[in-house]
């Protein structure tokens, strides 16, 4: 049924449709496809749904506790939650390897896809396993370590690049659960007057 679909539609049209209007369940669970498809395992769930132990949000003084905001707002499909993990500059991007229908979203874009989704969602649990770590100093930053990865897209602030293995457990309003497994990116931006961190960028590594 899915595949059908994606057939009569172009991904940046559904794309379009999601971001500018809510739209049926069904619309939105086409999007996760999107998502994380031909990168993920994504399949429906048929063990019972899973027992949800909710966090509380905390100060994100590290990324791991933006990390851990990220999850009590899955959890709670808090959509509130998850804006504030994000900077305001802040984009998502998939990058697809077969044709040029990359997905980039802005801060505001990517908070109203989230939002459609959590409200066609019963539960959502977001886990995450760190898989690496390194720094990314823009050129124009004075006193890189030795050895500092140097680069030119944010010139004057270094970023923290953590990659995580995520996993999802989604159970949807009307189309069943569905399980996530993917390889993400995020970078963290800390905050020069208040210290604190929030995800600047996004990235779907698997399919790069």
């Amino acid at each position: 049924m899915l595949s059908s679909f994606f057939r009569q539609i172009s991904i940046r049209g559904l794309i379009h449709m999601v971001i500018i209007a809510k739209r049926s369940c069904f619309i939105l669970m086409a999007l996760l496809i999107i998502l994380f498809s031909g990168s993920c395992i994504f399949s429906p769930e048929k063990d019972p749904t899973p027992i949800i132990v909710v966090g509380k949000i905390e100060s994100p003084v590290s990324p791991e506790k933006v990390v851990n905001n990220l999850k009590v707002a899955f959890q709670q499909l808090n959509i509130n939650f998850y804006r504030d993990c994000l900077n305001d500059n802040y984009f998502y991007e998939n990058k697809s390897t077969t044709d040029t229908l990359d997905i980039r979203w802005s801060k505001s874009e990517d908070v109203q896809v989230i939002e459609n989704i959590m409200n066609n969602c019963t539960s959502f649990v977001f886990t995450s396993s760190e898989y690496g770590s390194i720094e990314e100093w823009g050129k124009d930053v004075l006193n890189p370590p030795n050895g500092a990865l140097i680069v030119d897209e944010h010139p004057s602030e270094v970023w923290l690049v953590k990659t995580y293995l995520i996993d999802m457990d989604i159970t949807t309003k009307t189309y069943g659960d569905f399980k996530v497994h993917q390889l993400m990116e995020f970078k963290f931006l800390q905050n020069s007057q208040t210290k604190l961190y929030s995800i600047i960028q996004w990235n779907d590594l698997t399919t790069q």
